[in-house]
C-alpha cells in the first residue's frame, strides 16, 4: 500500500476530511461497476468502520480513505458508472447467501444488508445481488 500512496496519481484522488456515507457510496458504486474482489472489501470495510465510528479515532476516515484509494488504484482505477438494476429483496438475497459455500457472499451480503438499512439508497442491495449474480427482473452483466 505505501507503495501505491507514493504514486503521483494517487494524489488525484484524495480529499480532506471525507464522510464516511460518501466512502460507502464510493465503495458501493466501485464495487457495481466492477465485481472486484477488492472493491468488496472497500464495502465491508465501509460497514465495519460505521460499527466501530464511535471508537475510532478522530482521523481513522482520512486512514479508511487513503487505504480505499490505494485499493481502487491497484485495480486500474476503473470508472465506477453503474448500471442499475432491479435486485431480489433481502430474504431472497439472504437465503442464497446462507446456500452459498463461499464466506464472502455472507460477508457481502450482511454488510449490505447493514448499510442499506443506514442509508437507504438501494446500491447496496444491488451490490449483493450482484455478487450472488442475482436478480429479481434482469441479470447485471458484468
Amino acid at each position: 500500500m505505501e507503495k501505491v500512496i507514493a504514486m503521483p496519481a494517487f494524489h488525484e484522488y484524495r480529499f480532506a476530511s471525507p464522510t464516511l456515507p460518501e466512502l460507502a457510496r464510493i465503495a458501493v458504486k466501485i464495487y457495481l461497476a466492477t465485481g472486484d474482489f477488492t472493491a468488496l472489501h472497500l464495502v465491508t470495510g465501509c460497514h465495519a468502520a460505521r460499527v466501530l465510528e464511535p471508537y475510532l479515532a478522530p482521523d481513522a476516515l482520512d486512514h479508511l480513505a487513503t487505504a480505499m484509494f490505494a485499493g481502487y488504484i491497484t485495480i486500474g482505477r476503473p470508472a465506477f458508472d453503474v448500471e442499475l438494476f432491479d435486485a431480489p429483496d433481502w430474504d431472497t438475497l439472504a437465503k442464497l447467501a446462507i446456500a452459498s459455500n463461499d464466506d464472502h457472499d455472507l460477508k457481502m451480503v450482511y454488510s449490505c444488508r447493514e448499510e442499506d438499512a443506514a442509508y437507504g439508497w438501494g446500491l447496496h442491495r444491488m451490490a449483493a445481488a450482484r455478487r450472488l449474480k442475482a436478480s429479481a427482473s434482469a441479470r447485471p452483466d458484468r
